[in-house]
């Protein structure tokens, strides 16, 4: 799926403009994904040491890609809230990402 497909329906599904709301949401998601992770740690854990776990990991994997989808959706929100579509923040970000690597001596995007 293309950015500007997604912002559209982010666009179309989101109950209001209220960045308090957003942001809390945002929030909230974060902290399921941390959850998410933590389980799928502790399952990994597990298992390494011959234990079987009451939940699989493709399960916590299921439920981490639901998670991981919510905050996009409310991180696509507020962004386009404030008039930052997606793609500047993917260019932006990669410039970031860029110049970190040529600081430590590599150019992934020459």
């Amino acid at each position: 799926m293309k950015t500007m497909n997604f912002e559209n329906l982010v666009i179309m599904h989101r109950i209001n403009n209220n960045t308090l709301y957003m942001s809390n949401a945002l929030a909230g998601e974060v902290g399921e994904i941390a959850n998410c992770v933590k389980k799928l740690e502790i399952i990994k854990h597990l298992e390494d040491n011959d234990i079987e776990p009451n939940i699989t990991f493709e399960e916590v994997e299921v439920k981490l890609v639901e998670e991981l989808g919510d905050a996009l959706f409310y991180l696509t929100a507020l962004a386009l809230h404030y008039g930052c579509p997606l793609e500047k923040i993917m260019v932006n970000q990669a410039g970031k990402l860029n110049q970190q690597s040529i600081d430590y001596g590599r150019n992934f995007l020459k």
